[in-house]
């Protein structure tokens, strides 16, 4: 396995600012544009889907009960065709609540250039919770 090698501070790749840049903007077809056609995606403790059209419904469903996203990127490495993050996840419901949640993800490059894999750990628990 190749050394991850650290992005620096401030600054994140093309692939991190593409999939969550066009996320957080409520791009949806831009944001499907680095996904394989073939992919699989693993949400937190939900079923693996795979596919674009099951990537689009998994961010269907989760855009019902989220207005905003925010993807914070603390730290981001690089290891071959892995890219490893550390998020600080802001997502806005459609109530207004706010909720704040740490994440680890890690998006694996195919030959073709285009996410093959992708492996959210977060607990989206706190998103579903009524407020006290």
């Amino acid at each position: 396995m190749p050394d991850a090698a650290k992005q620096p501070a401030g600054k994140v790749s093309d692939l991190t600012q593409r999939v969550f840049g066009n996320l957080d903007a409520g791009d949806v077809e831009a944001f499907m544009k680095p996904f394989d056609e073939n992919c699989t995606v693993i949400f937190g403790n939900l079923a693996p889907v795979t596919g674009t059209t099951a990537l689009r419904g998994l961010v269907d469903q989760l855009r019902s009960v989220v207005k905003t996203f925010h993807h914070g990127v603390v730290h981001e490495w690089i290891a071959g065709p892995d890219t490893i993050l550390e998020l600080a996840m802001v997502y806005e419901r459609h109530d207004g609540r706010k909720v704040d949640l740490p994440c680890a993800a890690v998006l694996t490059v195919n030959d073709k250039g285009l996410v093959s894999d992708w492996r959210i750990f977060l607990d989206p628990a706190p998103l579903y919770a009524e407020q006290e």
